[in-house]
């Protein structure tokens, strides 16, 4: 079987203490989670947060860090990864202000990611990218994901959000397909369309989205881990976390 983890986002106004957080291990861990990723949540020290993960039979698959210790202080990201064994982290994304949506600004991004790239993987800890919407919507004519693609050094991966990219108008489907080799982790959550004309978020199986597609390119490009994420939606977390894990164990067979 496929392993699938859960986001911590999705459980952020839950585990605020220590005490919520190995709690909420449990009841992934009985759900069928093999692992989280840790984001949003209460911020403990990387040695305790291994062995309360190892306690409950779960691992760290990555990392979202506040955009500013990540960009700013590596050493000290990459001591926390060393401490809990998890060796991939991402930016959450980059966003440009409108002033300022111009290819010459996403390339100096590119290049100064790849630059920081090197100082974390010499420390052990990939360093990938996390997209949302806007990095589908042209830029003098190019998406910026596409220059992302071309131009990332190769050791980033890219943590490709399916909800995310369908919202921006491209297939996720043939975007985990175009990252082959370099995309050991997706983030799996669906989207559904209200009556009202408003895209909203749901359970993975409950929505919209080509799942057998997206699963079909993600075993072609080598994905390892999918990872659940639900940021807002109507059902209570837990019960959303419950119901995406067994629609893709039961549904389609992950």
């Amino acid at each position: 079987m496929a392993l699938i983890g859960a986001q911590m986002y999705t459980l952020r106004n839950i585990c605020t203490t220590k005490k919520a957080f190995i709690d909420a291990c449990k009841r992934l861990k009985k759900m069928g989670y093999d692992g989280v990723q840790l984001s949003g949540v209460v911020d403990l020290p990387g040695k305790e947060t291994r062995k309360i993960l190892a306690g409950e039979g779960l691992v760290c698959v990555c990392t979202h860090p506040a955009s500013d210790p990540l960009l700013h202080d590596p050493q000290t990201i990459i001591k926390k990864h060393q401490e809990m064994d998890c060796h991939f982290a991402a930016l959450g994304c980059y966003y440009p202000d409108e002033k300022n949506w111009k290819q010459k600004t996403w390339r100096k991004f590119i290049a100064d990611y790849n630059k920081l790239a090197k100082v974390y993987l010499e420390g052990g800890v990939r360093l990938g990218y996390h997209n949302h919407a806007h990095e589908f919507a042209p830029c003098e004519g190019v998406r910026p994901y596409d220059m992302m693609l071309a131009d990332f050094d190769p050791s980033i991966w890219l943590e490709i959000d399916t909800y995310w990219a369908q919202f921006g108008g491209v297939d996720p489907a043939e975007y985990i397909r175009r990252a082959a080799g370099r995309i050991p982790i997706i983030h799996c959550k669906d989207m559904t369309i209200t009556r009202d004309w408003n895209h909203k978020m749901c359970e993975v199986g409950d929505g919209n989205l080509n799942w057998p597609a997206i699963f079909e390119a993600a075993r072609y490009a080598g994905v390892r881990w999918f990872v659940v994420e639900r940021d807002n939606g109507d059902m209570e977390p837990f019960a959303s976390l419950e119901r995406s894990i067994k629609n893709m164990r039961d549904k389609f067979g992950l």
